[in-house]
């Protein structure tokens, strides 16, 4: 490869030639090439020494053998006419996320992260070889508004101007309601791969799941899925970010966290939503907080436990409090985080701690000799209890 080459090399293996083209009016009498051969291998002359391309020049590969030996001769062509070119070929700012190049309109889109201070950008990019351009790569501009970059071909009479836009998204201001409430049979939110900004108290942390709520009952929750923003927040704090809008096993979740402000701390939680072991079983609870009462305790064990109130089975599972441990046959009043285990598509209540577990408690009074009881009917057989 050369510096001043016009087009790309023809390597012929077979023949042993290399054939390049190089730009009107090169000088072929000290050109230096950028030569790759096999790991190992040896190249005479060295590849880092400058030659005269007037006639070819003829190297000379050892292989890592130091036996096997192979002669290329390369042969430089200078183009007879100057090159009509004027093109940017490619354009980088450090740390965008994708750039598009339309050679048609010639335009140039870069889009940079949310929150990015267009007015100081320092683009780097390659042109046409043998043009020229009114502002140099490497130089710092302000794309506040659209930039005209001149390129101008080898032959001067070739002038084209690459206009180039840089876009930062913006995030829209939504309620944990907006973004998870929908009518869709597939439970997606209306605002799937969308940047937003939100707000809403911490109710659990999981690891990197976090979940947060603006309100009490359906729609109102959501996971948050921030391994940074588990470290640097806590239950009751009051938070608002900026984040994209994700489906995750068909739990709605928030991701790419790019703005975090913690408004305060210590706050009242939402009101847990009331409900059957049926009733909660539902896309508009899914991340709430949510109590189910008087449910029995069925079946299980090792963390994960299925109880029913009467209604219809639901399970309870050790997702945050691992130390979940349940009765079977006994009634309990249970309150957590509603979940979804698609694998098994499952709804799950996941209990945060001990405090969330409270067995439902048979009365017995004595009054004046007279014994009378809190009975409570048992779900699985209509019975009192």
């Amino acid at each position: 490869e050369l510096a001043e080459q016009y087009s790309p090399a023809v390597i012929d293996s077979d023949a042993g030639t290399i054939d390049i083209e190089v730009l009107f009016g090169t000088d072929v009498t000290d050109l230096l090439p950028t030569i790759e051969i096999s790991n190992g291998a040896l190249i005479m002359p060295e590849a880092d020494e400058s030659q005269d391309f007037t006639a070819p020049v003829v190297y000379t590969v050892t292989a890592s053998d130091y036996m096997t030996t192979k002669e290329w001769t390369v042969t430089v062509t200078v183009n007879p006419t100057a090159s009509a070119e004027a093109e940017i070929l490619t354009f980088e700012i450090a740390d965008m996320d994708s750039v598009n190049i339309n050679t048609t309109d010639k335009n140039i889109t870069v889009y940079m992260p949310y929150g990015t201070d267009v007015s100081a950008l320092t683009p780097t990019f390659t042109i046409s070889s043998g043009a020229t351009v009114d502002i140099a790569s490497g130089t710092e501009q302000d794309f506040t508004n659209p930039v005209v970059y001149t390129v101008t071909a080898q032959n001067t009479t070739t002038i084209v101007e690459w206009e180039v836009t840089v876009i930062v998204p913006e995030a829209v201001e939504l309620t944990i309601h907006d973004i998870q409430y929908t009518t869709d049979a597939s439970g997606n939110s209306p605002y799937l791969g969308q940047l937003v900004s939100t707000s809403g108290i911490v109710t659990a942390i999981d690891g990197s799941n976090i979940y947060v709520q603006d309100g009490t009952g359906e729609w109102n929750g959501v996971m948050v899925y921030s391994s940074s923003m588990a470290g640097s927040v806590a239950i009751g704090d009051n938070v608002e970010f900026t984040c994209e809008v994700d489906e995750y096993y068909t739990i709605t979740e928030l991701k790419n966290i790019v703005d975090l402000n913690i408004v305060s701390s210590g706050n009242t939680l939402p009101s847990a939503a009331e409900l059957s072991t049926a009733d909660v079983q539902t896309e508009a609870y899914e991340s709430v907080l949510v109590k189910v009462s008087n449910a029995e305790c069925t079946s299980g064990g090792d963390g994960s436990y299925v109880v029913n109130d009467g209604t219809t089975d639901l399970t309870i599972y050790k997702g945050i409090y691992a130390e979940l441990a349940l009765t079977i046959g006994t009634n309990y009043d249970i309150t957590g985080i509603m979940s979804y285990y698609s694998s098994n598509t499952l709804y799950e209540l996941l209990p945060r701690d001990a405090n969330d577990i409270a067995e439902t408690t048979v009365g017995i009074n004595t009054i004046d000799g007279i014994v009378s009881m809190n009975l409570f009917p048992n779900p699985s057989n209509g019975n009192f209890t």
